[in-house]
């Protein structure tokens, strides 16, 4: 399927903080650095069980190992202590900032957990009480639940807005929607607006619309389109297009430069939750470009 931008929420102390190990904790998951993270969060909450501390473990566990189910359950922890002590909604505007976080934490784990009713609920709950509405993160869910219908009609009415973050969103979802319908011609058309409202800015767009190129058989259109995306500094891709463009070349028997997009995404920096994914990309590719060589022992 088509990919969809992870966000990802920035986490900083603030006057809720209870322990100097939980702020340390923040400033460590901030960086990426999980396994510092983890320890502190694991100290602070030998000392005192707040919402913080399980806050960061919840993003550990699950963006940082891998581990869903184990991330859900320390993200709803935290929600469940924060609104306990600060009232539901929270009135305190650092309370309130949280609890935002939380919610858009817990629905993206309920997302990459497949569990979309869920995601849905987490989504009524944030817009509820805070604006903007969080409007396009509902294509997705709604795509993957197949009511198409109600998630081409956000699609469309946000292609039009204000924010071109949220715009982007838009056409990948329209992208996605289409997709996933079986309107493959369709897809790759939203992809063309897409690339053209973003200047041909967007990695996600330009790498999705190589996609769509390659599944309507316009394989030189595919190289061009991720060539795009390669050339877009605006870090939407969470897979370096070198992982389509390895594929491509081995349609058109240019074995080296397959080889050389393979060497490429392995040297690209990777988060640690694409990591394991990323290898598993990578050799299935080198398998079938020893395939095509003869070399299949």
């Amino acid at each position: 399927g088509l990919i969809i931008t992870a966000c990802v929420s920035v986490v900083r102390a603030d006057s809720l903080g209870r322990t100097p190990q939980e702020s340390q904790a923040l400033v460590h998951l901030d960086r990426g650095e999980y396994k510092g993270a983890r320890r502190l969060a694991e100290k602070s909450l030998s000392q005192s069980n707040t919402f913080i501390a399980n806050f960061v473990l919840g993003v550990v566990h699950a963006e940082g190992e891998g581990n869903l189910a184990r991330g859900l359950y320390y993200v709803q922890r935290s929600k469940e202590m924060l609104l306990t002590e600060e009232g539901n909604p929270p009135a305190n505007p650092d309370a309130r900032r949280w609890h935002k976080r939380v919610l858009l934490r817990e629905q993206a784990i309920y997302g990459m957990m497949d569990r979309r009713d869920q995601q849905l609920n987490v989504l009524d709950q944030y817009d509820e009480h805070y604006a903007p509405k969080l409007t396009a993160r509902r294509i997705w869910p709604l795509l993957k639940l197949e009511r198409f219908d109600e998630a081409r009609d956000l699609g469309k009415a946000l292609v039009h807005n204000d924010e071109p973050v949220v715009r982007e969103r838009a056409y990948n979802g329209l992208m996605a929607v289409e997709e996933e319908a079986g309107n493959r011609r369709q897809s790759y058309s939203w992809g063309l607006e897409g690339l053209k409202d973003t200047r041909g800015e967007s990695c996600i767009i330009a790498t999705n619309l190589a996609l769509g190129a390659r599944r309507t058989f316009q394989f030189a259109k595919a190289i061009s389109h991720d060539t795009t995306a390669l050339q877009a500094q605006d870090g939407s891709c969470p897979t370096s297009p070198h992982a389509q463009l390895a594929a491509m070349y081995l349609v058109f028997g240019e074995f080296q430069q397959s080889l050389s997009s393979l060497k490429l995404l392995r040297s690209t920096p990777r988060p640690p939750d694409m990591r394991v994914q990323n290898e598993m990309v990578i050799r299935a590719r080198f398998v079938e470009l020893l395939l095509a060589l003869g070399a299949l022992d």
